[in-house]
């Protein structure tokens, strides 16, 4: 018999961490990163010479060093090397669909020489560009963002972890070319509210 009360049209949709937010300000562009998948991979030091070698076959770069990241046209991927035995792999959700899940995917690639875990829905994402990127986001990160000679400087392809406000975030610098300046931030999903209106407020403390 059926139930009266269901209601086959009833469905649940996913909720992204930030809404969808997407905001243009004087000089700024905010948006929250869709479309992509994060996984964690931790590298055994017996096996990172294999990583090593099966990431350059299937992606045609390189593990990175700490505190930069590599990139591949393929999957429109990104390596965050965040620490000596960890990175982050970013890359579009198109080749998830293909292969089922993130994991796997990535798992396809590194052909079992890395320990794996999808970290998709535990980061909030958000992009920041334009002319004026900088000046919002140097009132609350520590790191210094201005273009310098040191070779060792936050410049394209920097990645690092950082605090702003209290809040744990991960900064990358995907460029540095006058109007496009931009930024890639994570925070852990359990302060994505905190985390906007943290940069929210710094962009309207300087527009």
């Amino acid at each position: 018999m059926s139930n009266p009360h269901s209601n086959s049209s009833f469905t649940l949709e996913a909720q992204t961490p930030l809404n969808g937010f997407n905001q243009s300000f004087d000089g700024i562009q905010v948006s929250e990163l869709l479309g992509h998948s994060l996984v964690s991979m931790a590298m055994p030091e017996d096996k990172k010479s294999a990583l090593a070698e099966n990431i350059k076959a299937a992606y045609k770069t390189d593990l990175p060093e700490v505190g930069k990241f590599t990139i591949s046209a393929i999957d429109n991927m990104r390596i965050l090397g965040l620490q000596q035995e960890q990175c982050f792999v970013l890359f579009e959700n198109e080749a998830v669909y293909k292969n089922g899940n993130a994991v796997s995917h990535i798992q396809e690639k590194t052909k079992d020489a890395a320990y794996l875990s999808d970290q998709s829905d535990s980061w909030a994402m958000l992009k920041i560009s334009g002319e004026n990127a900088i000046s919002a986001l140097e009132r609350v990160c520590p790191i210094n963002l201005q273009p310098t000679s040191d070779p060792s400087s936050f410049d394209t392809f920097s990645v690092t972890r950082t605090s702003m406000e209290y809040l744990g975030v991960i900064i990358m610098q995907l460029s540095k070319q006058g109007a496009e300046n931009e930024y890639l931030l994570f925070s852990p999903r359990s302060s994505a509210d905190s985390f906007l209106h943290m940069i929210l407020t710094s962009i309207e403390n300087v527009s």
